[in-house]
């Protein structure tokens, strides 16, 4: 249908969207400046009807692959490629469901059949996807799962003896400088190994964090923009660091020739070899957050340093009270109880 031109000198045109429940003519009125103007808002609208049309037949499982998909650009590729993982291995039995047969009820049985054989946090996750793709195609539908609790395990966080020890028994060898960055700057594993000499400003005695090097769903290592906006900062070194960045030798581009894979598997080895309590690289991050803690450092600063978001995530997550430090106030108590209340 062409546009009419109103007395106004606009133009206008009526756009068919199909039939209601009782057979009414369902039309939109559009008006506009010019007939290209009007051609333009009409067939915007038609397409959005058309999909939302189609929308309503796809299946839960087509849902969550085009809501990946819609992302692949804005999100990291460990965050795809661990949506693709999620889509592929949980929530099973709602997958080849049409989207509008979707209900709590549904969702509620599926749940309790993912946590039979899965842990808390991968019924999370997988309910977590479900949510955000519900979102965008069944926006008027609200989830009430009821979720397992998640649980707190105890992890051991190395002290500063864990940590010199390491040194000393890594000095001469492609792992010290890895574990002294992690250690003293508080670098994220995907941090380290995207580190290059150009990061480094040893007039200054800074580094900046730029990159990370990641994972993608294709089975490559590639280097991307840090994991959040706070993660881009600029780091004094402790001179123990620059020191040792000087006197290293400067072999390509990368500071660490290693891939993250490769890094933590050797970690793991020095670990299990020398009779630490296990930990794992990551745990030299929360290390460095409760010195921090210990030190009695603002948060602000802290928070810039680690490159967190949140204070949330860096007092929940990341910063932690050393087992010499709770013994020393352990019996703090212990003598203030004995004396006051004997």
């Amino acid at each position: 249908m062409e546009p009419k031109k109103l007395p106004s000198g606009n133009y206008r045109i009526r756009v068919y969207l199909g039939r209601d429940e009782r057979g009414k003519k369902i039309t939109r009125s559009v008006t506009g400046r010019t007939k290209t103007e009007v051609k333009y808002k009409a067939k915007e609208i038609k397409d959005a009807a058309e999909m939302e049309r189609n929308i309503v037949y796809i299946t839960v499982g087509e849902a969550i692959d085009r809501y990946i998909k819609l992302k692949s650009n804005i999100l990291s590729p460990s965050t795809i490629k661990a949506y693709k993982v999620i889509r592929r291995n949980n929530l099973q039995i709602l997958m080849s469901m049409p989207l509008f047969e979707l209900t709590n009820e549904k969702v509620q049985m599926a749940v309790n059949i993912e946590a039979l054989t899965h842990s808390p946090k991968t019924v999370h996750n997988a309910h977590g996807l479900l949510s955000t793709a519900l979102g965008v195609y069944r926006p008027e539908f609200t989830l009430r799962s009821t979720l397992p609790k998640k649980l707190k395990r105890e992890k051991y966080i190395p002290n500063t003896e864990d940590v010199s020890r390491l040194l000393s028994i890594t000095e001469n060898t492609d792992m010290y400088i890895p574990i002294l960055l992690a250690a003293t700057l508080s670098l994220r594993r995907s941090e380290v190994c995207a580190l290059t000499w150009d990061d480094v400003n040893f007039s200054a005695n800074k580094i900046t964090v730029r990159h990370a090097r990641v994972h993608n769903d294709k089975n490559q290592w590639i280097i991307k923009d840090p994991k959040t906006y706070s993660s881009y900062r600029t780091l004094a070194m402790p001179p123990i660091l620059a020191d040792n960045l000087k006197s290293a030798p400067k072999e390509g581009k990368y500071i660490v020739q290693l891939s993250p894979n490769a890094l933590s598997c050797r970690f793991d080895k020095i670990i299990k070899r020398n009779g630490f309590e296990r930990f794992s690289f990551h745990s030299l991050r929360h290390y460095n957050a409760s010195v921090m803690l210990a030190l009695n450092l603002p948060d602000k600063y802290a928070m810039e340093r680690g490159g967190w978001s949140t204070a949330y995530t860096m007092k929940n997550i990341y910063q932690h009270t050393f087992s010499s430090e709770q013994m020393k106030y352990d019996q703090i108590l212990a003598d203030f109880f004995s004396s006051s209340l004997s």
